[in-house]
């Protein structure tokens, strides 16, 4: 009787390490996180969103999210009408690029969208959600004038350069 108390102690204290290792990596690598944007002290975390025309007929608009190192998840749908996903990394310049404008990004320099937003007439409009320095700051094209803006308009060129795989603007 005393040696399967052991044994059960034993395997008990396996799965408890088993266990806790997994969350562990789970909730420090942020590989089990979804889409969810988590608050972070020093790095940025950029979500952009199409949306529109792109989603008639049940389709899905693309969107991307580029992490704090440079990788890159761009989620569209293939020519065949499936869900399709892929997955490489930002030149370090471009990060470089891309965390520079966002540190000098003011919320408030942007006016409000004036004119019909394309969506109105099945076309495309920009969402963005931007994590820096443990703050987040949203943007949207039908609600922002958001035109002409450098930041912006690379977030924008990313759909087509991740789309064809190619990384260079």
């Amino acid at each position: 009787m005393t040696r399967h108390i052991y044994i059960l102690f034993a395997t008990t204290f396996f799965f408890g390490m088993v266990t806790g290792g997994i969350t562990y990596l789970t909730v420090h690598t942020g590989e089990g996180g979804g889409d969810s944007i988590e608050a972070s002290a020093t790095g940025i975390e950029i979500t952009a969103r199409m949306y529109g025309g792109c989603a008639m007929a049940g389709n899905a608009c693309p969107q991307y999210r580029i992490k704090n190192d440079g990788t890159y998840t761009y989620r569209y749908i293939d020519e065949q009408g499936t869900f399709a996903q892929k997955q490489g990394s930002v030149t370090k310049v471009e990060m470089a690029d891309l965390r520079d404008a966002i540190g000098q990004l003011k919320t408030d320099a942007h006016k409000p969208f004036d004119g019909e937003c394309p969506v109105i007439s099945d076309g495309i409009a920009f969402q963005y959600d931007i994590l820096s320095r443990g703050e987040m700051y949203h943007f949207d094209s039908c609600e922002q004038s958001l035109d002409g803006d450098v930041l912006f308009d690379t977030l924008q060129d990313f759909f087509d350069v991740f789309y064809a795989g190619n990384i260079e603007i």
